[in-house]
């Protein structure tokens, strides 16, 4: 998933655009975990974080405009 870039340099972008970036890191951990969950319950975990966390949004939002200007 290209929104979820966690370098160096893209959480440290984020927080000076006023995102908590490591919050988001921490929010999204069960990405990364070896729960072995359906595909369609993943799904609706990751779409539930999109809707109505606004920090997950607000990350995604920005790393689209990181790799929109990159691939310009």
């Amino acid at each position: 998933m290209l929104g979820l870039c966690f370098c160096k340099h893209c959480p440290a972008g984020a927080e000076k655009a006023g995102i908590d970036a490591h919050r988001y890191k921490r929010s999204t951990a069960y990405l990364h975990s070896d729960i072995d969950c359906p595909s369609g319950m993943a799904e609706a975990f990751w779409l539930a974080d999109v809707a109505t966390k606004r920090d997950v949004r607000r990350y995604l939002d920005f790393r689209n405009v990181v790799v929109t200007t990159l691939i310009a």
